[in-house]
């Protein structure tokens, strides 16, 4: 059991164009009892069937919660001070099994959460938008992760995925439109997501190559969704020191830019749409030094069977 006590307290300042200043206070307390268990069954010395579940909570900060509108050319922002934390309720029912040149396990999941906080756009003029973030939305995720790790002589292998329906309660989302006064257009409440993550390693005497490669499908959110895409890293390592000083080259994002990173939204019937570049976004090469001391070793990095 965790017991967190997030206590907020202090004054907020602002002067204005007119040049008049103003004080407003803030006094909040987030008290929060986060349980979590694990309950595993060995079915023998290679299967395991596990049962785990928790709780889990974000902080709210200070200037998230402070109401004063600040202007930035043609956006405007403002917190909010009746903000309240995001919890994340989550069990998951996992089964793994373990060999010695390959292991695997699957966990069906099930999680949902309360008082998601999105900011919200509202128009204020034809030019003119507040951006404002609210508890929009409650979510409901229905999933499987799936990891598989293998070896082929000097070949290592790590695949992850992650694969999810994700339902939004949207009423909240409703009811705010309803006070400000704004058309609502209703999101897409079910959506389906997933990413793959898979890893080569490839050792010969003192090198090491490896690479990376990850897919990212549609991301959707309360009202808006951004595009699936694609990344690629490479590396080559060489061991000196009795394999304690590593020294590699490589290159990332080889594969960013073949999708276009897009994003699209629409809420309250104000549309957007942007498309992100720049360096983030681009190929770049890197040299890594890496020194081992050993600190902290427990010795059980080469027990045979187990991950």
């Amino acid at each position: 059991m965790s017991i967190e006590d997030q206590f907020i307290y202090g004054t907020y300042r602002r002067v204005d164009d007119l040049y008049q200043d103003s004080t407003r206070m803030i006094r909040k307390n987030y008290f929060k009892l986060l349980p979590s268990f694990a309950i595993g069954y060995l079915i023998n010395d290679e299967q395991e069937l596990k049962l785990s579940g928790s709780i889990t909570s974000d902080n709210v900060g200070f200037h998230s919660l402070q109401d004063f509108i600040y202007k930035d050319n043609f956006k405007w922002f403002s917190g909010n001070s009746d903000l309240k934390p995001h919890n994340l309720y989550s069990i998951y029912f996992g089964y793994s099994i373990s060999k010695n040149k390959w292991n695997g396990a699957i966990d069906l999941f099930y999680s949902y959460s309360n008082n998601f906080s999105s900011p919200v756009v509202v128009q204020i003029t034809d030019v003119i938008t507040l951006n404002k973030r609210y508890n929009v939305a409650e979510i409901n995720n229905l999933g499987a992760n799936i990891s598989l790790w293998f070896r082929i002589k000097k070949l290592s292998v790590s695949i992850y995925s992650k694969w999810y329906f994700r339902k939004y309660n949207i009423n909240k989302l409703r009811l705010i439109a309803q006070d400000l006064n704004m058309p609502h257009t209703t999101p897409n409440e079910i959506n389906f997501s997933y990413y793959v993550y898979a890893s080569l390693s490839y050792r010969v005497k003192k090198f090491t190559a490896q690479s990376t490669l990850f897919y990212f499908g549609k991301q959707y959110h309360v009202s808006s969704s951004s595009n699936g895409f694609m990344n690629l890293s490479i590396s080559l390592n060489y061991r000196f020191l009795k394999d304690k000083l590593l020294v590699g080259i490589g290159a990332k994002n080889l594969l960013r830019d073949l999708f276009e990173n897009k994003n699209e939204g629409n809420q309250f019937g104000i549309t957007s749409q942007g498309i992100s570049s720049g360096y983030a976004y681009q190929p770049s090469f890197f040299v890594s030094i890496r020194y081992n001391l050993n600190l902290g070793s427990r010795n059980t990095e080469h027990i045979k069977g187990r991950r």
